[in-house]
């Protein structure tokens, strides 16, 4: 256990102090990545692991990667949020390996380490706090520029108290049968996001895991609420998204760079999930 923790990797994603109203109300978020909290003020509300978690002033939260979550505010709150990747090599995850809880109770060094992270990593905040903006689009290297960009002292602290902050949630290590169940589903939630633009079919995915193909699709509907072609699709829609938003590039290479066959594919799927095509989506939002 000790040598695989020695692999563990945390990449610094972004950090910012927000101030957050009723528009803060979003569903069935998936992340490849993990979120963390300090709420100043006000309260709200974050569902996941089948529990809603009161956001209280004072505490501090820890949304994991890969799991789906609700959240919503019904006034006012502020937080320190901050999203980063944790990775232990091989597809595997830190929370394949242990049992966490999600919220605790928050000490005044906690407060500190929060506003170090944005202190020397300045500029990190997100352009939007809606938890799917570019919940599909991101992987570590795309903030290996940011990362870069800080000194070698300040990137080896942030290190550190990513570190330190995430051992506040370890409550133990798993069982051997619940790393099992978990391996398979968190994996292939990691897989699709790093080949989203590779031909994926659930014949595949369910190979990829070690399952019948009727036994898999029917597991993945009950724990994601969605076909496994389903959550592909979405997922390929957000990342064209993200595309026709930050990008130039021609629909047809959207497309290719989305798994799409063929622009036509593409054009009928991105309407059928978001109600307008591509061309008005960027158009009209850009």
């Amino acid at each position: 256990m000790k040598k695989k923790l020695q692999a563990l990797q945390l990449t610094l994603l972004n950090t910012a102090k927000v101030k957050l109203d009723t528009q803060w109300d979003y569903k069935n978020v998936i992340s490849p990545f993990s979120r963390m909290y300090y709420i100043t003020e006000g309260h709200a509300n974050v569902y996941h692991n089948n529990k809603v978690f009161q956001l209280m002033p004072g505490h501090i939260y820890l949304v994991p990667s890969f799991t789906p979550s609700n959240y919503y505010c019904d006034n006012y709150h502020e937080q320190i949020y901050l999203s980063f990747f944790e990775e232990l090599g091989e597809g595997m995850s830190i929370y394949d390996q242990n049992d966490f809880i999600y919220q605790a109770k928050a000490s005044e060094h906690d407060l500190y380490l929060f506003e170090r992270l944005i202190e020397i990593n300045p500029n990190r905040e997100l352009i939007n706090s809606n938890p799917q903006i570019l919940k599909h689009s991101l992987s570590p290297a795309d903030f290996f520029k940011e990362n870069n960009q800080i000194t070698d002292s300040d990137y080896i602290e942030t290190k550190g108290i990513l570190s330190i902050l995430i051992a506040r949630f370890i409550k133990g290590k798993k069982t051997i049968s619940e790393k099992n169940t978990n391996k398979n589903f968190n994996q292939i939630l990691r897989y699709i996001n790093s080949h989203i633009q590779e031909p994926l079919s659930v014949n595949h995915l369910a190979a990829y895991c070690h399952l019948n193909p009727d036994y898999f699709s029917r597991i993945f509907n009950e724990k994601y609420g969605k076909r496994p072609i389903t959550y592909i699709n979405t997922i390929r829609i957000e990342r064209a998204q993200f595309l026709l938003l930050t990008t130039e590039k021609p629909l047809k290479e959207i497309a290719e760079r989305t798994g799409f066959e063929n622009i036509s594919y593409f054009s009928k799927t991105f309407k059928k999930i978001t109600g307008t095509t591509p061309a008005y989506f960027r158009r009209n939002n850009s």
